[in-house]
């Protein structure tokens, strides 16, 4: 049996920290100020800074293919300059994007159909283009939305970040 350890990430997540360190995405748990324990980047222009991604163990061998996933959002690296209610949900959308890719990566491997000569090659596929899209999502939120400064779009794409988590809601068990 082989053992990997992929991690998909829009900011680096650091395995050595404490579980107490990190918070595993929950809908009935959204993000609070007290999260982000960072040290805000003094170069940097944002008013905020979510540190989050998707962990994924594999196992795989002749029996075939298992994996764990998931998605944490991580104190230490995330912080805060600036505090207000607009800023506070744009964060919690940037979690929630990662969330989405946690789902789209757990269908991803629902739907894969092992072969034990290619397996290493189609999983590095497979997180590759989770990765990808992962981060045009990530780039684009920012972007569409002007770091939250934009009410209008970032309105709508909390409609669209809860009507994709919504779509994929079946694939949300997947730790």
């Amino acid at each position: 049996m082989v053992n990997f350890v992929f991690l998909l990430v829009f900011s680096f997540l650091n395995f050595t920290e404490p579980a107490e360190d990190y918070i595993e995405w929950d809908a009935e748990r959204p993000l609070t100020w007290a999260d982000f324990k960072g040290i805000p980047a003094k170069d940097s222009p944002n008013a905020a800074l979510t540190s989050s991604g998707i962990l994924a163990d594999f196992s795989f061998g002749s029996k075939g293919l298992s994996f764990k996933i998931k998605c944490r959002f991580n104190k230490n690296r995330s912080w805060v300059k600036i505090k207000t209610d607009v800023i506070l949900k744009h964060e919690q959308g940037h979690f929630d994007i990662t969330e989405i890719f946690a789902r789209k990566f757990n269908k991803a491997l629902l739907e894969y159909s092992y072969n034990d000569k290619t397996v290493q090659n189609d999983l590095q596929k497979i997180y590759q283009d989770i990765l990808n899209e992962h981060q045009q999502w990530q780039i684009l939120y920012d972007k569409e939305t002007n770091h939250s400064i934009n009410l209008e779009m970032q309105r709508n794409w909390e409609v669209k970040i809860f009507e994709t988590l919504k779509s994929l809601e079946e694939y949300n068990n997947y730790s």
